[in-house]
């Protein structure tokens, strides 16, 4: 029996406030999507699931209220994060767009994946917790800013970092 409570956090960014960011086509219907699995098949309540969409996922809520909510949870919480839109690498990590990204300053306007997710998880009580990115993709940007191509994929070095083999939270 688990004791505890599910909470997730689900954001879609399929339209940009830059119009030169391409959108992310069924980004939010995707979200919906998860948001409805949760509820209906795994029964989470739906006051536990937050929605950010398009203009409420800004660099600011996942940099401030996704790792503020996380220290919230407990240890016999479960979390689940879901993201769609783009993603790449750049400057050593990984990171998101948000609706506010900015193509003059692209690192500077995007969200590190291990600040603002994996070392609150890593650092919380919580122990539980399920992540998905759906992370398309473009060539916004200077190749130079970015420093590969942002539709390679990770090294094993990169990828055993990246989910922190040995110490996973499932």
């Amino acid at each position: 029996m688990v004791t505890g409570s599910t909470y997730a956090v689900l954001i879609a960014v399929e339209q940009y406030q830059q119009a030169n960011i391409h959108g992310v086509p069924f980004a939010v219907v995707d979200a919906e999507a998860m948001r409805d699995v949760l509820v209906q098949q795994m029964r989470v309540p739906p006051q536990n699931i937050t929605v950010w969409k398009n203009e409420d996922a800004t660099k600011s809520r996942l940099e401030n209220d996704l790792p503020y909510g996380i220290k919230q949870l407990g240890p016999e919480d479960q979390f689940i994060f879901f993201y769609a839109g783009h993603g790449f690498y750049a400057q050593g990590s990984n990171r998101l767009t948000t609706w506010d990204t900015h193509t003059l300053d692209i690192t500077e306007t995007t969200v590190c994946l291990e600040k603002a997710l994996f070392s609150p998880l890593k650092n919380g009580q919580c122990r539980k917790s399920l992540v998905f990115i759906d992370a398309c993709a473009s060539t916004f940007g200077d190749a130079e800013t970015l420093g590969r191509s942002v539709l390679e994929g990770l090294r094993p070095d990169e990828f055993a970092a990246f989910v922190q083999i040995g110490r996973a939270h499932v």
